[in-house]
């Protein structure tokens, strides 16, 4: 069987030839291949009728497009005669008849190209029908036009329902991709939110260029109330002692309680505070402790030693004395404020993608300003303010920029250096390892083979789903085995090629150019198995080197797109074999890589307590055999670690 499957991968890979030479030159036997050649020549030459009467034949000798159907001995070619029967209708200007051709090869196998002519010939159809239409209509499900949220995540869900069909939807500028235009199209997204105000703009185009839009604001505050104290002192009534703390905890969303020394002072929409902690004479006040919460349960908290608060609280800058008409008293404060983190020094490493810098900042006048890595967080103003900002973390080193200024201009800055490691199973280099052959087929313009070529590359590494092979590896690898690219087009080479590369997939891509279009087909091939796990596709009508470079793009992210990375966990283990939860609905492929892991303990930070995320431990890897609709099973390969594999354990595609 693996056998048949690679003989038929080579003659897929081969650049298209007329089917009735292979008969004999000129040989016309009368067969459905034969009809559906003459009916392709047709529509290359323009000759609509015949080309209809052709693949009308066709069809009625072989009713289904596929690829991948076999003719004679071992030959295989890919076969849409409803499509081209809907695209020879369409140039006639017999629009039903060719919606109902286009529509039947969808139904019966996806291409790009039917895709494309369908969305032709709907358009042409509105056109000639003439009737007013109404633009696109936005619905949302998920999200209300102004709310505060505690995540800076959110799901941005809803409908677009158009008569003139929507074949566009985008969110902030981010399309959604549609293969078909519809009149009702589903969207289900989760976008990544900055902190503060966010816009979020969902715009939509239907066929005749009607178009609709919709926004809503979100405000994400994922920080703590800032907590500012204007006045810390001691005071005596009637004998007895008091602290006296006054001041403000303000929150974008709204401060919720201020508490202090275990007392709520106040709920709901907290502002200023001025409270007085009463000292028994027996003892001594060592701190006070303020947690300030917002409508959202965020809080900060700000503990104060209040022997060295009130000595700082007690100082005051110079003044001086300035003689002129009239006596001027300036301020002669050079003191610069002082910038305390809880967390200093050098941190441990991080997992996690998001931290919280929490810290406080003191003068000895007021605190004016205060920015993280720019952003200035808004200052309530006091002596010593307390603050906290979610930050964002690349993988590697971050350098988190903390400045401060008080109000005679004084400048502070301080600087916290962050190293985030992604855990080892979600690095690039744990993912699905593919190289991209070079392409096979010719173009009258040849150049634009190799630009395609290079465009999917550099889009596939710009995706950053796949582990890439460096193109330099696989020339030096073909040197070595003394095979040219051409040799690439037999699988028994190609996939030895990709196992030496150690690579878990190739990309064997051929081009099909007719007088009018281009179409690029990609097949995902397994080095496990030697089996087509994908077939991704895309057309275009005119190429020019701006048209390939988006093509290519697209492209790229429908191979991305077959290709999700999921998890899930185990539920048994046996033999070399597990039974995993994915099952056929998370749009899996047979053969699909996996790695089983297990996460290692929480990392807490020393001083903070704060959860600095958690490595993983790699135990297995393997790929799926068997998919069905609520569970999958995998062959586990030879690279197991030592621990044993249990249920509960997890697994994520490669």
């Amino acid at each position: 069987m693996q056998r048949i499957i690679l003989i038929a991968i080579i003659l897929l890979a081969l650049p298209c030839q007329p089917l009735f030479a292979a008969e004999g030159s000129g040989t016309f036997r009368a067969k459905w291949w034969n009809y559906y050649q003459r009916g392709l020549d047709k529509i290359e030459g323009g000759q609509w009728q015949e080309a209809v009467n052709e693949l009308t034949q066709a069809n009625s000798m072989r009713d289904k497009d596929q690829r991948m159907a076999r003719t004679y001995g071992m030959n295989f070619i890919d076969y849409f005669p409803h499509r081209e029967l809907g695209i020879a209708y369409l140039s006639l200007g017999r629009q039903e008849e060719a919606i109902r051709e286009l529509e039947k090869s969808i139904e019966q196998k996806k291409s790009a190209k039917a895709y494309h002519y369908l969305d032709k010939a709907r358009k042409a159809l509105l056109k000639r029908q003439g009737a007013a239409m109404s633009p696109p209509a936005i619905t949302l499900t998920s999200l209300k036009p102004e709310q505060t949220l505690g995540s800076n995540r959110i799901r941005v869900a809803g409908r677009v329902n158009g008569e003139g069909y929507v074949t566009c939807v985008t969110i902030n500028k981010r399309e959604i991709e549609l293969d078909l235009a519809a009149r009702e199209v589903l969207f289900d997204q989760e976008i990544v939110l900055g902190d503060d105000e966010n816009i979020i703009n969902i715009e939509a185009e239907d066929l005749m260029g009607k178009k609709a839009r919709s926004t809503a604001k979100v405000i994400v505050d994922i920080e703590g109330p800032l907590i500012s104290v204007a006045e810390l002192v001691e005071v005596v009534r009637e004998g007895k002692r008091f602290i006296r703390i006054a001041g403000e905890a303000s929150d974008k969303s709204g401060v919720q309680s201020v508490v202090i020394n275990g007392k709520e002072l106040y709920a709901a929409n907290a502002g200023s505070f001025d409270f007085d902690i009463s000292i028994d004479k027996a003892r001594t006040l060592a701190g006070i402790t303020i947690t300030a919460t917002d409508s959202l349960g965020n809080q900060t908290s700000a503990d104060m030693n209040v022997a060295r608060e009130l000595a700082a609280f007690a100082r005051k800058p110079e003044r001086i004395l300035v003689a002129s008409a009239l006596p001027r008293i300036f301020s002669s404060d050079r003191e610069k404020p002082v910038i305390t983190l809880k967390e200093s020094g050098e941190l441990p490493e991080l997992f996690v993608d998001r931290y919280y810098i929490e810290g406080s900042v003191s003068d000895n006048e007021r605190v004016d300003r205060i920015t993280i890595n720019n952003s200035e967080i808004p200052v309530k103003k006091g002596k010593k303010v307390f603050f906290s900002r979610m930050v964002q973390l690349l993988e590697g080193s971050n350098k988190i920029s903390i400045s401060a200024a008080d109000s005679a201009g004084n400048r502070a800055e301080t600087d916290l250096l962050i190293r985030r490691k992604v855990p080892a199973v979600l690095q690039a280099g744990s993912r699905m390892s593919v190289t991209v052959l070079p392409f096979n087929g010719k173009l009258k313009n040849a150049e634009y083979l190799d630009i395609a070529d290079d465009y999917l590359m550099g889009a596939l590494v710009d995706q950053k789903r796949f582990q890439v092979i460096e193109r330099e590896k696989l020339k030096q690898l073909l040197a070595e085995q003394k095979l040219s690219k051409e040799k690439l087009t037999d699988p028994s080479h190609s996939v030895r090629i990709g196992k030496l590369i150690a690579a878990d997939a190739i990309l064997a891509t051929t081009v099909q150019e007719s007088r009018t279009s281009l179409e690029f087909i990609t097949r995902v091939i397994s080095t496990e198995t030697s089996e087509v796990m994908d077939v991704k596709d895309v057309f275009v009508e005119t190429g020019s080197p701006n048209t390939i470079r988006d093509i290519m793009a697209g492209l790229a992210t429908r191979i991305a797109r077959g290709f999700p990375l999921l998890e899930g966990i185990v539920l048994k283990s046996d033999q070399g074999e597990i039974l995993t939860d994915l099952g056929s609905a998370a749009a899996i492929h047979k053969g699909t890589g996996f790695i089983v892991f297990r996460k290692g303990p929480d990392i807490k930070h020393p001083v903070t307590g704060k959860s600095l995320g958690s490595e993983t431990i790699k135990l297995a890897e393997g790929h799926l055999d068997e998919i069905q609709s609520g569970f999958s099973r995998g062959k586990l390969n030879d690279k197991v670690k030592k621990q044993p594999i249990k249920a509960a354990d997890l697994i994520i595609t490669k």
